[in-house]
């Protein structure tokens, strides 16, 4: 199969390679549709502190938001069978430690990261391998197109998740794919007052279409002065920071009300100094930092079939497995881009 790797930061090449033998409890997977991740970009620049640090190491197949089409499956599977439609976890656990035993695939102690940290080989390819446990069907109702944006739509639900915002105000800031999916799950989760901050108007039109009753472009009005105006001049009960921008989360404080949550959805590739501590307490913010988690994209799944949510609108670009190299080159140069969607 033809699969495209990171040998190095700032190299990269397709190589075709043979197809290894399935366990017992895994499934072959045609990969439909692929997205390309911010982290994608830092690893293959190897800019990123992820790389400097070590958690991520050459040679690396990347490629963690994807669909697919199943074509096999070892003799042990269950679930599913040759041209189900299925996405899966961002992570796979062991499978063999008591934790996974118990079917706690958090507790594992050996759990390996699709396409990122402790390498599970990722979706740049024609095919993928995961393990039954770790796929999802999906229902017709769902294009495989679609359905590559669950995987960063499982980030922003569990951030959505970490407190109750039914009735409430969500405000999230950045308007990248997980800013943007946090906007839809939000409205679909219940709460009441979705508030969108972001740098482009063209995104901001696209986040309103999407289920977001105000927006703020912070290069033309401050934050809290937006928040005010868009929430009777009460603060936030939970701020979604996705942005990546270190400086972003000192923003998230200041728009959060007292009591409120502020999580962090993105990494930062640095360190964050400046932090005023006084500030975060005399609010009494809780602050939480959310990944990806084992099962949720099931919960997104059931989000989406309940027909209040469209996330095709994000969208932006459409390319194809041969054009990949070209676009991580000039990455930087696509203007107006929320996601781009390989297809396979």
């Amino acid at each position: 199969m033809k699969v495209f790797q990171l040998e190095a930061p700032r190299k990269a090449e397709y190589r075709d390679i043979p197809l290894r033998s399935l366990e017992f409890d895994e499934v072959l997977v045609k990969v439909a549709f692929t997205g390309i991740c911010g982290t994608d970009i830092s690893f293959y620049n190897g800019d990123t502190d992820l790389v400097l640090n070590g958690y991520v190491k050459y040679p690396i197949r990347i490629g963690h938001e994807w669909s697919g089409i199943v074509e096999d499956a070892g003799y042990a599977v269950k679930k599913f069978k040759k041209g189900d439609r299925v996405v899966g976890d961002s992570g796979v656990a062991c499978g063999r430690c008591a934790a996974c035993g118990a079917k706690k695939y958090h507790d594992c102690m050996n759990i390996h990261s699709v396409g990122t940290i402790n390498c599970w080989d990722g979706s740049f390819a024609e095919y993928i391998i995961m393990p039954e446990r770790h796929l999802f069907s999906l229902p017709d109702s769902i294009s495989l197109e679609c359905a590559s944006l669950i995987e960063p739509a499982s980030i922003s639900y569990n951030g959505l998740t970490r407190c109750d915002i039914t009735g409430k105000t969500v405000a999230i800031i950045g308007t990248g794919p997980i800013g943007m999916t946090s906007v839809a799950l939000a409205r679909s989760m219940g709460a009441h007052n979705v508030v969108m901050i972001g740098r482009t108007d063209f995104k901001l039109e696209i986040a309103k279409r999407i289920g977001a009753n105000h927006v703020i472009n912070s290069t033309t009005e401050s934050m809290t002065g937006g928040m005010a105006r868009c929430n009777d001049g009460r603060g936030a009960d939970l701020v979604i920071e996705a942005s990546g921008s270190a400086s972003e989360i000192f923003n998230a404080f200041s728009i959060a009300r007292r009591k409120g949550m502020v999580a962090l959805l993105a990494f930062y590739d640095r360190t964050v100094d400046g932090f005023h501590v006084d500030d975060f307490i005399l609010k009494e913010i809780n602050l939480t930092g959310v990944l990806g988690s084992f099962g949720a994209p099931a919960n997104v799944i059931r989000e989406i079939a309940k027909g209040n949510i469209d996330l095709c609108p994000l969208i932006t670009h459409r390319i194809k497995f041969g054009e990949v190299l070209g676009v991580f080159e000039k990455c930087g140069e696509i203007k107006d881009k929320i996601k781009i969607v390989v297809e396979m």
